[in-house]
């Protein structure tokens, strides 16, 4: 078992992420929740990884307010993308950016559906492009939105779409790495796949 001392909590935490390069993000590829944040033991409890981030770099976080991203993306752990704010901010910042769910209640049409279910754009280029939130996103594209049941597959499937992405991105850096990267997209595509049988 890994060591939970809190002295070591900085290397296990920084052997945790992977810099993105276009977005500056900080990815978590440790625990997540099924909120989708990240989790990390800090040396006496389980935390928010992005919580642990801007306790580390920032202090403390004030009682009764909320740690937020600027990148609205649950998985960073970047300091410079975090940010203090109160839960009535944070509910305000989630209305403005179409990320509260609110529109789950509309009635989509099935012509819709299905191409939102076919675009292979990023989640945040669809949310963008139907003025539709993230998280009915992920639910027209879970299986859960196709009427099939299983809602953690959407997540699934969207760590495994920013996973693709970002090794995709690294083919060409290192040429002896290409193979390793070529491996781990069709890992990632059989895995898919294999969720989407079930």
């Amino acid at each position: 078992m890994a060591s939970t001392n809190p002295e070591t909590a900085p290397a296990r935490f920084d052997a945790k992420w992977i810099g993105e390069p276009n977005s500056g993000c900080w990815l978590w590829t440790g625990g997540v929740h099924g909120n989708g944040y990240g989790s990390f033991h800090d040396g006496e409890r389980v935390v928010g990884a992005h919580h642990y981030a801007y306790r580390r770099h920032s202090g403390p976080i004030p009682k009764g307010r909320y740690v937020c991203h600027r990148c609205d993306t649950p998985t960073c752990v970047n300091p410079d993308h975090l940010f203090i704010d109160t839960p009535s901010g944070n509910s305000q910042d989630m209305t403005r950016k179409k990320r509260n769910g609110n529109d789950h209640r509309r009635v989509y049409s099935d012509e819709m559906k299905l191409a939102i279910q076919e675009d292979t754009r990023p989640y945040k280029d669809i949310a963008e492009a139907y003025g539709l939130s993230l998280t009915v996103i992920k639910n027209l594209k879970s299986r859960e939105g196709r009427g099939l049941g299983r809602p953690r597959i959407a997540k699934l499937e969207f760590e495994n779409h920013q996973l693709r992405e970002m090794l995709q991105r690294c083919i060409g850096f290192e040429p002896q790495l290409d193979q390793e990267i070529r491996a781990l997209l069709d890992e990632t595509a059989r895995r898919t796949s294999a969720q989407r049988a079930r």
